[in-house]
């Protein structure tokens, strides 16, 4: 990091089985049917987290691959 002087920030990650602190915030397969559903992410694609400007850090279902998409 310290060659690129850049980094990427996390502001929530999306919880895997339950609601949090009685949010209603989705958990990750509401999350992933929602995305999928409206064709904001490919259906190889499951969003694990966020940024501040609301991209979605991912898993490649097919590859096994991080990657966030914006």
């Amino acid at each position: 990091m310290d060659k690129y002087k850049t980094y990427l920030s996390i502001i929530g990650f999306i919880p895997i089985k339950y609601h949090y602190e009685n949010n209603d915030n989705w958990t990750l397969e509401e999350a992933f049917n929602h995305f999928n559903m409206k064709g904001y992410l490919p259906s190889n694609l499951i969003a694990f987290a966020s940024d501040y400007g609301g991209s979605k850090f991912c898993i490649d279902l097919e590859s096994g691959i991080y990657l966030m998409y914006i």
